[in-house]
């Protein structure tokens, strides 16, 4: 009971600091949580951005239907194991002009009145679109039938740029962060043990163990850092969806981001508080 009655001194010393000092704990905390999100859900994006692409392999006109279905069998091998959400699709003369006629009626009936032109024209194209690695491109150069291939691997360059930007800053906000909350609890850790010197020492005359000793800053400092989680906690379970709608919102891409593991988080803050106090409790100076 004794310890317990000095662990509260600092809180009935100096109240409005250590109140201020568990916010502070909370509020840095949740902002920690936020960008270290961020910069997790930025990286599928940032890898989709980057292997997304649309390739478009001109087939010979001179190949038959069976011919072209062995040619497709072909590029779905080449795509290999690691390809995502694929689609392949082989765009013949007659769906072409079906595609330029639902939207400029007037050209798609000039195409077809062509005839057997048109074949010269408008060349026979197999579509691929997905997410799968640079090399894919040279592997359907390879296969038979095909004459020529077109990429669009570098149509979101400007926005992967963009991207890796905001994940830099994320990382630079996280280390930030996490370095002036430690460096924050230390100091308060410090201030309490100032506030604790006396009786420690008079614990010491008595012959009390450094365990004892040490209990009282380090329940002060675990009190301030369970309430600083708790704060921490509140704050992201109330105010993650809003962040997060407010990120998708600022691009079309941003809303691929993934939802943020909400409970898993909350609880991982307030562990944090809850380490965080202890670390500030054990940093003090022994009386000797």
């Amino acid at each position: 009971m004794f310890l317990l009655k000095l662990a509260a001194r600092p809180w009935k010393t100096a109240l409005m600091s250590q109140i201020f000092s568990a916010v502070a704990v909370g509020l840095m905390l949740m902002m920690i949580c936020f960008f270290f999100w961020l910069e997790r859900a930025l990286r599928p994006l940032a890898h989709t951005l980057k292997n997304e692409q649309v390739i478009t392999a001109y087939l010979d006109p001179k190949l038959n239907k069976e011919q072209e279905t062995k040619a497709m069998d072909q590029i779905r091998v080449a795509l290999g194991a690691h390809a995502e959400n694929v689609d392949v699709e082989l765009v013949r003369t007659d769906k072409f002009i079906d595609l330029v006629k639902s939207h400029y009626p007037s050209l798609g009936n000039e195409l077809e009145n062509l005839g057997a032109e048109v074949q010269q024209v408008i060349p026979k194209y197999v579509s691929v679109s997905g997410v799968f690695p640079s090399a894919v491109t040279e592997g359907i150069k390879a296969v038979t039938g095909v004459e020529s291939v077109e990429s669009s691997k570098d149509r979101h360059k400007q926005a992967l740029n963009a991207v890796h930007a905001i994940s830099l800053v994320a990382k630079l906000f996280v280390f930030g962060l996490s370095l002036a909350l430690l460096t924050g609890v230390i100091h308060l850790g410090r201030t309490n043990a100032f506030l604790h010197r006396d009786s420690i020492s008079v614990l010491k005359l008595w012959g009390a163990s450094s365990f004892a000793m040490m209990l009282p800053n380090v329940l002060s400092g675990l009190w301030v850092g369970a309430l600083g989680g708790l704060i921490g906690m509140a704050g992201w379970l109330f105010g993650a969806p809003w962040f997060v709608a407010h990120v998708q919102s600022l691009s079309p891409l941003l809303r691929r981001l993934p939802a943020p593991e909400l409970g898993f988080a909350a609880a991982l803050v307030l562990l944090s508080g809850i380490g965080l106090g202890i670390v500030a409790g054990l940093a003090n100076d022994r009386t000797d």
